[in-house]
């Protein structure tokens, strides 16, 4: 996902200085398919939480996972038959008391647009694709265990403030935190700590967001400070940003799946971006590993089950190499970057590591109905399949 490469201060959670109050807005490029959602201000005034709601498209069970910071908005909704998180952004929408969320829809398939008002803790509203369905849509927050809290900053620097157009680098992190301190928590604490800041500790993660925001601004002003003004006239090639948000794709009683998306941009054609996954095991406390999952040789199958599902998500036919369809290679290999919920595992590629840039994010979700025969036995008791 791309953003724009302007921001200003913003900084708020739980245990946060009032100081750290919202300044701007943040642009965003927004592509893929929409979802767009309306709240009433009451909702919305409050400047950041994460909410989950559990309701129903028609006859359709769904759950969405919605993360909001100021006027942004980040999370993952699925279909509950399936529970293969799809990603969204979004921003308040220029109309009082509404907001607009962007669904990335995997491999541009049809377009899905939800409209509704938030009441309290309930929902309502109608739900369309681009074939002109119409639906009915409700929903209800339901509370998560742990209880989560969201942080996040957000601020910019001018590289020369006396400059008209001066380069700017901005940068920005969010998070989900969890509330409490059972071992259960400061195990989540200590792994979300470990993930973004590589530091082994129960800090608050505020205070390693500030730590790391000061950091790269010292590190833009440094690495600049010698280029001449008369360079920097035009020089968007000059303008950096950096862009990290960690937030819940899924979560069970006894899964949960964190999200760790990165963005950034350092001159040149265009931006880097990825998302990571870390899958837990909530009732051992425990990042899971694919030897958790499948044993070495069962590992095997993930090869077919990978080329099948993509093909069925590009409309790749079975005399078709897996290049027509844009890879690399006519092969999908397993990568460490998976992720599980009650019924799928998906896997996920940052561009250009099985596929050009054009192509973006890979992520291929794969049932685990057809992994039941070969899933490790303490893992299945963790699922949702029958």
């Amino acid at each position: 996902m791309a953003f724009s490469p302007f921001s200003k201060l913003l900084y708020t959670g739980s245990a946060i200085p009032s100081k750290f109050l919202p300044s701007s807005m943040h642009c965003m490029k927004l592509t893929a398919a929409a979802i767009t959602c309306f709240f009433s201000i009451s909702a919305a005034a409050q400047l950041s939480w994460y909410k989950c709601f559990s309701g129903k498209i028609d006859k359709y069970d769904v759950t969405i996972h919605l993360h909001k910071r100021a006027h942004q908005y980040t999370g993952y909704y699925y279909y509950n038959s399936t529970q293969q998180p799809i990603s969204f952004l979004g921003e308040d929408s220029t109309t009082p008391e509404k907001i607009k969320l962007i669904a990335f829809i995997p491999a541009g398939q049809t377009e899905e647009n939800f409209t509704f008002s938030l009441y309290g803790n309930a929902c309502a509203g109608s739900w369309t694709n681009s074939t002109g369905k119409n639906l009915n849509f409700s929903a209800n927050e339901i509370t998560s265990t742990p209880v989560w809290d969201y942080v996040f900053t957000k601020g910019s620097v001018q590289l020369r403030p006396k400059l008209k157009n001066s380069p700017v680098a901005g940068y920005e992190a969010a998070s989900v935190w969890p509330d409490g301190n059972s071992e259960q928590i400061l195990f989540l604490k200590k792994t979300i700590n470990e993930w973004y800041a590589k530091e082994s500790s129960t800090t608050d993660i505020g205070q390693l967001f500030l730590k790391k925001k000061k950091q790269f601004f010292d590190d833009y002003l440094s690495d600049y400070k010698n280029v001449a003004d008369s360079e920097l006239v035009n020089g968007y090639s000059f303008n950096m940003e950096e862009i990290q948000t960690i937030n819940i794709a899924y979560q069970s009683t006894q899964l949960l799946t964190l999200a760790n998306s990165s963005y950034t941009y350092s001159g040149g054609a265009h931006d880097n971006h990825a998302t990571n996954y870390f899958s837990f095991d909530l009732l051992k406390n425990k990042k899971l590993s694919l030897d958790d999952l499948l044993s070495p040789t069962d590992k095997n199958q993930l090869r077919r089950l990978l080329e099948k599902y993509f093909r069925k998500e590009y409309n790749l036919k079975e005399t078709e190499a897996l290049t027509e369809g844009g890879l690399f290679e006519n092969k999908i290999e397993p990568n460490k970057n998976f992720f599980v919920t009650g019924k799928c595992i998906g896997f996920s590629y940052a561009p250009y590591e099985i596929g050009p840039y054009a192509l973006g994010e890979i992520v291929i979700f794969i049932p685990l109905t057809e992994l039941k025969d070969y899933l490790q036995n303490d893992f299945k008791s963790l699922l949702d399949i029958h």
